[in-house]
């Protein structure tokens, strides 16, 4: 449906679509978390959209967060090929600042997602300037 301040025709498709799974860290290692729904990950040149798959409707989508991608850094454990760390920081009006970790379905998805995040985040940075 869009976002408050855009309607969904303003920001057109999506550049890359993520499907993976929420992961805690626990003694250095990852753990999917099963109690957490299916994350996908919406990325847009400017931002991107956190969304979580309903488990009662499988084509179902719940928002979860937009985060503009001045305000995230990313990162790839050279120990696991398949999880992606995304920190987030605080937008200025708010201190708050969180990293997710997500479960990727190998390192070519992993990989493909990092190096356009990084790209888009480069980009992002330079016309804030």
């Amino acid at each position: 449906r869009g976002l408050p301040e855009q309607s969904r025709q303003q920001f057109g498709d999506p550049t890359l679509t993520l499907k993976a799974h929420l992961c805690t860290e626990e003694d250095e290692d990852f753990v999917v978390d099963t109690t957490q729904p299916l994350a996908v990950i919406l990325l847009y040149p400017n931002f991107l959209l956190l969304l979580s798959a309903c488990a009662d409707s499988p084509r179902t989508y719940q928002f979860r967060m937009h985060v503009p991608l001045v305000n995230i850094t990313v990162s790839g454990p050279p120990d696991n090929d398949s999880i992606i760390s995304i920190k987030m920081s605080g937008d200025g009006k708010t201190a708050e600042e969180h990293t997710i970790h997500l479960s990727c379905t190998g390192i070519c998805t992993r990989e493909l997602f990092y190096s356009t995040v990084s790209e888009f985040i480069r980009n992002s940075k330079v016309r804030k300037r």
